[in-house]
């Protein structure tokens, strides 16, 4: 039997050791700098980060029916043509645990947002395909609708 030689095996090992020059370091070029790799994170952070529109919804006067009574609250974008598209709804009841007030919590993607649009909490309770109480949309808009913030309501 012939006994295999591995006298290249030293000289590959101290290749890999060693390694290559950089292509890099000899044309010049630099890794990114801590601040861009820092912006560059917070920019990916903000694509990703979601809102919260947040409030408490109470009855304008008690003969209002709202205790355990289901009621959508929705966020809406009104474009130019006065048509509105909902960006995020939730689905509330008030409860005599809560003290007569039903609280809500959107969430969303502010990416979904146009730049210059309008946006609008629209709260509404229906039963039997009748609408027992809404709130009125203009006094309910969302100043900051791209940061967390909160809209409390007052239904008729």
């Amino acid at each position: 039997m012939k006994r295999k030689s591995y006298l290249w095996l030293p000289s590959l090992l101290a290749l890999l050791l060693l390694g290559c020059e950089n292509d890099a370091v000899q044309s010049g070029s630099q890794a990114p700098s801590e601040s861009t790799l820092l912006a560059a994170d917070s920019q990916v952070e903000m694509q990703h980060k979601i809102v919260t529109l947040q409030g408490v919804i109470k009855p304008a006067n008690r003969e209002v029916p709202f205790v355990e009574v289901p009621a959508v609250v929705t966020l809406e974008e009104l474009n130019h043509g006065g048509e509105a598209k909902v960006i995020a709804s939730t689905l509330v009841k008030a409860s005599y645990e809560e003290g007569f007030l039903a609280s809500y919590q959107l969430q969303y993607d502010p990416g979904l947002l146009k730049k210059n649009g309008r946006y609008y909490v629209r709260v509404a309770a229906n039963q039997n395909n009748q609408l027992l109480w809404s709130n009125n949309i203009l006094v309910s808009g969302v100043t900051h609708p791209r940061s967390d913030s909160v809209v409390n309501i007052t239904v008729r």
